[in-house]
């Protein structure tokens, strides 16, 4: 029997070698359930038989029966509760609202493709039974500046598309032109308003994408004399003589920046630089306020948490970093990666950060604890891209070969492999429904899934679909670009996608 276990375990560790996954885990089951069989016959004991089924390293050098008992611990994926905002009695949300007359509500006529207000609210402010704590992660009260951002973002979510394999979302190419050997990060904010471009020359332009200028706050002098009970405060603040539809950000940087973040309410913007540090700017005053030293090695990417004040890092130096803007030290250390992070993204709740390393796998930190709460392993080469689905149940993850992988957060499995890219996937963007998930990169081109379709059937098997072979294509259409390299996808506030990029062939 000894030279048995020898054998199987030689042929479990071939298998896993070249990548047949899931014949592996089938031999793994059946060999585990006929050595269980003889441990009840009295020659072996479940702990001897226990090491040919989890005991070996896989490629990150983790152990199996450790990854194990980390996908078993809790995960709150859900959602928390919008918080309470009074809405003034004059703000209109909708052309569509459920006041309308009788008689117009029977003419027939083409409305807007959106949501009823009273569907709106019943989703957007229901109790979800998975949602975190509500005071697990301290926040501080939110602005009125932010309130009205909030505001907004709801008028526009009832306005918003409703996108699917028949309704396809519109979309529109921002392309970075002469700038092909230069562009190193791309980024918008939630409200799409502005975009972020970092350079190799270590300067970062800021461009508006609206009618409305970006301009400077007003001098002390000036400022005395708003009024502070004004409505409009903040336009009162703001100098219209510095109005500019693009600004330069120019630091002491000492490197590449490979990327940059905006605040919720678009006034910090924190960029991360290949010299190790990591900068806080002030979108008011345009300039840089906080200069923070601790990753030894290039900070491959920065990304503000989605409810503000805190912000998370990573880098060179295997290690991700959970910052507030009000310290000038981290917060959180998240240790566990054998090789270089090149991307970390914050989970819809703000409560859970994912990472994705060179060493090929895929985790996600609590933020409270710093832990690591789930550890995804499948991607054949480093994943670089990462996009967490609207609802928080899935996290989707694009690699250096072109692999898209959809995990479950709350099983702590593999979900589907998609198959359409052949060069490395930059960006994944899910759409505000969550019913349409896109993905690009360096071969140009937009594919757009069927994430609705994908997603029910799953749930309605409860089982992980395997290979991509034997399933449906989820692939509603692909869209070519002429020459772009795709860095940044975004869906607005209304489903239109954004596709940034820069022309050129590298």
């Amino acid at each position: 029997m000894d030279k048995d276990k020898e054998s199987l375990a030689t042929v479990l560790a071939y298998l896993k070698k070249h990548g047949f996954k899931d014949t592996e885990e089938i031999l793994r089951r059946e060999a585990q359930d006929e050595l269980l069989t003889s441990s009840e016959g009295g020659d072996y004991s479940s702990e001897k038989a226990h090491p040919v089924d989890g005991s070996a390293l896989d490629e990150s050098g983790e152990n199996e029966s450790h990854i194990l008992n980390i996908n078993k611990l809790r995960v709150f994926y859900g959602l928390p509760k919008e918080p309470d905002i009074n809405i003034p009695a004059d703000f209109e949300f909708s052309d569509d609202d459920d006041d309308t007359e009788d008689e117009d509500r029977e003419r027939p006529s083409k409305r807007r493709r959106g949501v009823s207000k009273k569907d709106f609210y019943a989703r957007r402010f229901k109790s979800d039974p998975n949602a975190p704590p509500p005071n697990r992660v301290p926040f501080p009260p939110l602005s009125e500046l932010e309130k009205t951002d909030k505001l907004y973002s709801m008028k526009d979510a009832i306005k918003s598309a409703r996108l699917g394999p028949d309704r396809l979302p519109s979309i529109c190419s921002y392309t970075l032109m002469n700038a092909d050997s230069s562009i190193c990060s791309v980024s918008l904010p939630d409200d799409s308003s502005l975009i972020a471009t970092g350079y190799m020359e270590s300067k970062i332009r800021v461009h508006t994408v609206t009618n409305r200028p970006l301009r400077t706050m007003r001098s002390t002098a000036e400022l005395a004399e708003v009024d502070p009970e004004a409505d409009d405060i903040f336009e009162r603040i703001m100098d219209d003589t510095t109005a500019s539809p693009e600004r330069i950000l120019h630091a002491a940087h000492a490197g590449p920046i490979y990327s940059t973040s905006f605040s919720p309410d678009k006034r910090w913007l924190v960029a991360g630089c290949g010299d190790g540090s990591i900068r806080l700017w002030n979108l008011w005053l345009w300039s840089n306020l906080v200069n923070y030293n601790c990753h030894m090695y290039p900070v491959a990417d920065v990304e503000f948490s989605p409810m503000g004040y805190y912000f998370a890092s990573c880098g060179a130096d295997r290690v991700g970093r959970i910052w507030s803007t009000e310290y000038i030290n981290p917060l959180r250390l998240l240790v566990g990666h054998n090789d270089d992070i090149y991307k970390i993204h914050f989970h819809p709740n703000a409560n859970y950060v994912a990472t994705a390393s060179a060493d090929k796998t895929v985790r996600m930190w609590d933020v409270v604890t710093g832990n690591c709460v789930r550890y995804f392993t499948g991607h054949k080469d480093a994943p670089q891209a990462l996009a967490f689905s609207r609802c928080g149940k899935y996290l989707a993850s694009g690699g250096r070969d072109g692999g898209l992988h959809l995990w479950d957060i709350a099983m702590a499995k593999e979900v589907m492999e998609l198959d359409f890219h052949k060069k490395p996937i930059y960006s994944i963007a899910f759409s505000r429904e969550n019913t349409v998930m896109a993905s690009s990169g360096h071969d140009g081109h937009v594919a757009l899934w069927n994430f609705k379709g994908l997603s029910d059937l799953y749930q309605a098997d409860n089982v992980s679909f395997g290979s991509t072979s034997t399933q449906p294509s989820y692939l509603i259409r692909a869209f070519p670009t002429r020459k772009t390299c795709v860095l940044d996808l975004h869906f607005t506030r209304r489903n239109v996608l954004l596709v940034t990029g820069k022309y050129g062939d590298s």
